[in-house]
């Protein structure tokens, strides 16, 4: 069918014409899709074809073909059968002729777009050339194409994919805001690309031209079988589905977990299965605040995968619109900070979780220290999760020191026992030949999702996303009183940092990066009363992580001391929320029928501040009218002055963990 279909035009005033315009935020093909790469049938293209091994090269006019006026910044791409394209950015993709395979899942030709998310942060997945999997194939190339491709070459194509820019607003700018991320979306122009070089476009066409600008994504051929075993159970499953991945860093964790939820949530059987998991919500146990794939940053969260939500395929940097459950900020990238304080916080979300008595699948994404004290904090969670399946990568360096009970009983189900499969890391197939660097390192990628999530602003309609990179100190702070009822009762430090004195504590929160909590205690207890002769409401106790309840990051712009004011700022998209929980904190804490007493609390811990918010590229024309710039000293050291940094990767004798 797909190298002989006839080509049918949809009528351009009929209800389909609008299959690209009208349903960018649809979510992806509902047509059957249960084929793989290696069907037989007699409509699959033919395996003797020469273009079969062709490399996809662009070639604007013969393969890829410029939308003209329709779809500002979009182009229609036709592939041979089995070839594929790599496409870097966010984009929308639409199938209208035949089928692809993406991260090992068949999708067919229809009026649906798939929101695709391709960062050069990580590996970029291949999407496929394949064949329609179903009687009669349709051609969704509606008359408004007529002008942009000849009709008598849709037949020289197996596929045809209709690529057009993210309608996420301001998503590009980051660049101008953060030099580091000038390549994030497409990368260093190599050749030139009419499409690539525009500015209203969102994504990139990546080819062998470019091929050392990106890495790949190849994952080891032992990782297809487990994960097609992982979504036959979570479908037969009659209870609820406990999903672990175990792994070390850059093992390959997160990409196996994100492959198997796109797995299940997209991929389909009949009709009426497809349409049962389309049904049930899934959810997503993130406990890495180094590189969380759903938590804000530095923080832990359970989350709700609703299947309401328009799916976002590939990595989409903690961006999303699903429902956060339980949210608690860490404060610090890595476990090794704090595990008194983490322990704690991995024992809040699995008691909610286990209190939920969910039926469905879940996920449970763990960092990657598997190390001394990192593999007791491994086993813990094994232990409390109660998994049903644990995945364990590079398993002859975890299976001395792994401690799975034989069997597990939950409120949902008794005496299971955990299903283990051992896979490969994504490294360890790969040669040194192979192997690309990545233009960006841990540190960097922290600091994307700290700036996204601090620069998200509401979008145009519900659920839309939408960014504005100014800089932070261009727009007006919020002012919220401390030491006062109704403002900021309660300001919480790291350990380190708990005695500081009176007059360094505005010094240790102005230009910082801190979490605005809710705080709950006892109306009659005695912590309510706080040192009077302290300038600042500084907390010395140790708080149950579940006495509190987080709502945002923000910045501390300064502080007045004299009036008793703070200047934050708050991500635009937060400042409705808190205003509503404000409102009725004053309510709550006028009832005196009730127990408890709410207040607004800071968190001042280890986050760090993207160095470009307080000290932006336009920074002097910014502060024109000012004699001194805030936060930043520009005069040079003297000859005997330096600055005391504490290293922490000193490892002596005694020192070297397992």
């Amino acid at each position: 069918m797909s190298g002989g279909a006839e080509l049918v035009y949809l009528s351009s005033d009929g209800e389909d014409s609008d299959s690209l315009s009208d349903n960018i935020s649809e979510v992806v093909s509902r047509e059957p899709t249960i084929v793989t790469d290696d069907y037989e049938g007699d409509s699959s293209p033919s395996d003797t074809d020469s273009s079969i091994d062709q490399p996809f090269i662009v070639s604007y006019g013969q393969n890829v073909f410029t939308l003209k006026n329709q779809a500002p910044g979009g182009v229609l791409i036709g592939l041979q059968p089995k070839q594929g394209v790599f496409i870097s950015g966010i984009f929308q993709l639409q199938v209208i002729k035949g089928g692809i395979t993406y991260n090992g899942i068949h999708y067919n030709a229809s009026k649906n777009n798939l929101s695709m998310w391709h960062p050069l942060t990580n590996a970029i997945p291949e999407i496929k050339s394949s064949f329609y999997a179903g009687w009669n194939e349709p051609v969704n190339l509606t008359g408004r194409y007529t002008s942009t491709i000849d009709p008598t070459l849709v037949n020289d194509f197996a596929c045809l994919l209709v690529i057009t820019p993210s309608p996420i607003d301001g998503i590009m700018d980051i660049g101008k805001f953060y030099r580091d991320a000038v390549f994030l979306w497409k990368p260093r122009p190599v050749f030139n690309d009419p499409i690539q070089g525009r500015s209203d476009t969102t994504y990139a066409l990546l080819d062998a031209r470019t091929e050392s600008h990106f890495i790949k994504q190849d994952i080891p051929t032992n990782w297809q079988p487990v994960l097609d075993e992982l979504f036959m159970s979570s479908k037969n499953a009659v209870h609820d589905t406990r999903v672990m991945v175990i792994g070390g860093k850059n093992s390959g964790k997160s990409t196996f977990l994100r492959l198997l939820l796109e797995m299940i949530r997209n991929k389909r059987g009949s009709d009426e299965e497809y349409q049962s998991n389309q049904n049930e919500d899934s959810l997503y146990i993130d406990l890495d605040p180094g590189q969380p794939e759903y938590s804000d940053p530095d923080c832990l969260s359970l989350t709700e995968i609703g299947h309401n939500n328009t799916s976002q395929f590939g990595q989409h940097l903690a961006q999303h619109n699903y429902k956060t459950l339980k949210q608690y900020y860490y404060g610090s990238s890595s476990p090794q900070d704090e595990p008194e304080l983490y322990m704690k916080q991995i024992n809040g979300l699995l008691n909610y979780f286990e209190e939920m008595s969910f039926v469905g699948s879940t996920f449970l994404n763990l960092p990657g220290w598997i190390k001394g004290f990192g593999m007791t904090i491994v086993n813990h969670v094994i232990e409390n999760f109660k998994p049903t399946h644990i995945i364990c990568i590079d398993s002859s360096k975890l299976k001395e020191e792994l401690r799975i009970p034989k069997s597990f009983s939950n409120s949902l189900q008794d005496n299971y026992t955990p299903t283990i499969r051992n896979i490969d890391s994504v490294m360890s197939h790969l040669s040194d030949n192979t192997l690309v660097p990545s233009n960006f390192n841990a540190s960097q990628i922290r600091i994307l999702k700290m700036i996204m999530k601090m620069h998200r602003i509401n979008g145009e309609r519900p659920n839309h996303l939408a960014y504005d990179f100014n800089p932070l100190i261009t727009h007006a702070p919020m002012q919220i009183s401390y030491n006062q009822t109704g403002g900021i009762e309660n300001i919480s430090f790291s350990p380190e940092f708990i005695d500081l004195e009176d007059c360094n504590i505005r010094r240790a929160l102005e230009g910082t990066i801190v979490a605005l909590s809710v705080r709950k205690e006892a109306r009659d207890s005695d912590a309510n009363t706080l040192p009077t002769q302290r300038s600042f409401p500084i907390i010395t106790e140790v708080l149950n992580p579940d006495d509190t309840e987080y709502f945002s990051l923000c910045l501390v712009h300064s502080i007045d001391e004299k009036n008793k004011v703070m200047n934050i700022y708050l991500p635009q998209v937060n400042i409705e929320r808190v205003i509503k929980e404000s409102e009725k904190i004053t309510l709550l804490n006028n009832d005196t029928q009730h127990d408890l007493k709410y207040t607004w609390m800071l968190t001042r811990s280890r986050s760090d501040v993207p160095f470009c918010e307080l000290f932006p590229n336009n920074v002097k024309s910014i502060f024109s009218e000012y004699d001194e710039i805030p936060y930043i000293s520009t005069e040079r050291r003297k000859k005997y002055e330096h600055v005391w940094k504490v290293r922490k990767n000193v490892q002596r004798r005694g020192h070297f963990m397992k």
